[in-house]
Order: C-alpha cells, then structure tokens, then sequence
C-alpha cells in the first residue's frame, strides 16, 4: 500500500474510500483519440479556488508553465493516456514574483471524484508510477515526487492512463465543462513560494 509522502498534507486519502457520488451528473463523452487538444488559457482559472492551499492562480507569475496542447491517445486495454508537456519561458512575466524560479515537484489535477478513481496509473518522461489519488478534503489526481529543479523542467511530459469510462477531459474535470484546472507544484513549505501556477486545460 502507497502512503502519501509526509511532506505532501494535502494528500490524505489514497484510493481507499468509496467517493461521494453526483446523482445526474452529465454523462461521461467519448475520447477523441488521437488529436491534439488545445489546453491552456492565458487567464486565471474560474469556477473553484483549488487546489484550496496558497498558490499562484495567475500564470503571468510564473516562468514555469504547461505547454499549450494535452496529447490523448488510446493505448493498452482500451485505456486513454492525457499527456502534459511543462515548460520554462525564458524571462519571468512577472520579475517581482516569488515563482520565477521554482523546483518542479508535482501536478495535481481538479477531478472528478468518481473519476479520480477511475487512475489507472501514471507517468513521468515514460518512466510508470503508481496511481495517486484523493477525495478528501477534496477530489484530486496528484502526481509527486517529480524532482525536477528549476533547469531541468522544461520538457517534462506528465501523462494519466484512465479506464475509458473517463477518456475526455470532459469526463475527468471536476466541472464536466471540458476544463480541467491544474496546479504545479513545489515541495510543501519550500521557499520563497510553494505553488506556481495553476493552469486551466482545455
């Protein structure tokens, strides 16, 4: 059994409670397989204020970033893989920001409580981790222990397999909306800051 990292708080549950269901909820769309999807707004995600600890909800504060397409493709046993690529911009925004220079540590992703369960695993740059997912105090996919320092993220491509009942972001964000929010993440307590940005894929 896989126990989040004790410097990881937020991660409180694993896979071991049932999650809350939505009565009437939308039904889950099919993936489009195979395409690029065009991802990530310029502007500060709507909707909720997750990831619910302080972080950086305006990208223009970050040299880190998440490249403008999530890469969808059908893989082993009918399963979807979600790519995301990070990147770095080569000057900061925002040069007063604390996020011009951060270690990447982890993503973690707004979903869907009943598809949050439905992480068959995960990757980093090919390499399998185990699924890692919580539905308290709220629902999330986090992928950890990435390690990344500042000049080393640019390319880090971060992928979820799903089972195919949650093949679209549609299916998998927490809104069903066809967004999905997410946040990149540095060790808990690093300074000078801990989460730099959050981003809305699309």
């Amino acid at each position: 059994m896989f126990h989040p990292s004790p410097v990881d708080p937020s991660a409180t549950s694993f896979g071991s409670t049932s999650p809350p269901m939505t009565p009437g909820g939308p039904p889950f769309a099919p993936a489009a397989f195979g395409r690029v999807v065009p991802s990530m707004l310029p502007a500060p995600p709507s909707g909720s204020n997750f990831p619910y600890f302080r972080c950086q909800h305006n990208p223009e504060g970050s040299r880190l970033f998440l490249q403008p397409q999530v890469n969808i493709t059908l893989v082993e046993k009918n399963y979807t893989k979600m790519c995301f690529t990070v990147g770095v911009r080569d000057v900061c925004p925002q040069p007063d920001s604390p996020c011009c220079s951060f270690s990447l540590h982890k993503l973690e992703f707004e979903a869907d409580p009943v598809c949050a369960r439905s992480l068959v695993y995960s990757t980093v740059d090919g390499i399998r981790r185990i699924r890692f997912f919580q539905y308290r105090p709220y629902s999330s996919i986090k992928v950890t222990r990435i390690g990344k320092a500042f000049d080393q993220a640019a390319g880090t491509e971060v992928c979820l397999v799903l089972k195919p009942e949650c093949s679209s972001l549609k299916a998998l964000g927490a809104f069903h909306d066809g967004t999905m929010k997410i946040a990149i993440a540095s060790l808990t307590g690093t300074r000078p800051a801990t989460c730099c940005p959050v981003f809305n894929a699309q």
